[in-house]
């Protein structure tokens, strides 16, 4: 599956800091559990929202969601790609034509951090799964279904294995005496059990969605959004929204849903000082000067 990183607790944006997305991608590839706490979540975007980077000008709300790769190349907390509100998943948007971002620049692979390469002068992601196929998948992801099995002999305590997507996983039985799925932010649902055929509740992410190849987590009341800029679920797309005064972070107005900037003086917070169109990004390399993501990159503003 191809999964774009956004951290799933905190509202901090994947995008912005390379070091918010990396300890979500430790968390995919070692197989555990996360929270989703309204983020996007699995190693790439959740609802699609974008939400207001602190290099950015221009947000969409919703869900979130993007690539180590795409963070790495873009100078983690240096891009002016505009992203959807973490808490409720976002998703990075490309700025407008013209727009120039702070880009972390390599030469030879040792310049990027393990497990990235150099092309073309960027740092690229070199462990990007393939991109989902259903919405399965992403619950796999989400409610971090680890553990293979053929029944419930090859499960801890507590746990059932369950059919999901071709495949025997281990999951969290729901307690019929105590909500324990709650705590997560997982809803008790029904699978077919691998141990006897029949019907299971266990612990899942009902938020989880595989759209245009990329899981993410849907919203779907307002208490999924968990920024104060981007306040409002649009259940329709599922993402994250601003509505009029909430906007703030290098932005100043609401557009359908996505903050944008007006003015250069928008541009306050991370590598931007320009606005391009709605989107902030940088005017020189002399706006770049948040920490790189990489050891040994240098910054360009392309």
């Amino acid at each position: 599956m191809r999964l774009e990183l956004t951290r799933l607790v905190g509202a901090a944006t994947c995008v912005l800091a390379l070091g918010g997305c990396l300890d979500l991608y430790l968390i995919a590839r070692s197989g555990g559990s996360t929270t989703s706490g309204g983020v996007v979540a699995g190693a790439t975007s959740s609802f699609l929202p974008s939400s207001s980077s602190s290099t950015t000008g221009t947000t969409t709300s919703g869900v979130a969601t993007s690539s180590p790769a795409s963070a790495a190349s873009s100078g983690g907390a240096t891009s002016a790609l505009s992203t959807n509100d973490p808490s409720s998943g976002t998703s990075a948007s490309l700025g407008p034509p013209g727009a120039t971002t702070c880009q972390e620049q390599c030469v030879v692979p040792s310049d990027c951090l393990a497990d990235f390469s150099c092309v073309n002068g960027r740092c690229v992601y070199s462990l990007t799964p393939p991109p989902c196929v259903e919405d399965g998948e992403c619950v796999i992801l989400f409610t971090g279904w680890t553990v293979d099995c053929m029944d419930d002999s090859g499960c801890s305590s507590g746990y059932a294995c369950i059919d999901v997507n071709g495949g025997g996983r281990c999951a969290l039985l729901a307690s019929p005496a105590v909500d324990n799925c709650a705590p997560a932010g997982w809803t008790a649902m029904g699978y077919t059990s691998r141990q006897d055929a029949g019907v299971v509740q266990v612990c899942a992410e009902q938020r989880a969605q595989c759209v245009g190849g990329t899981c993410r987590l849907r919203c779907l009341g307002d208490n999924h959004c968990s920024t104060s800029e981007f306040p409002f679920c649009n259940t329709t797309t599922g993402s994250c929204e601003c509505l009029a005064g909430t906007c703030s972070t290098n932005a100043s107005v609401c557009l359908n849903g996505v903050c944008q900037c007006q003015l250069d003086g928008d541009c306050l917070r991370g590598n931007v000082d320009r606005c391009f169109s709605g989107v902030c990004g940088c005017s020189s390399t002399a706006a770049c000067t948040t920490l790189r993501s990489h050891p040994n990159t240098s910054y360009v503003c392309d």
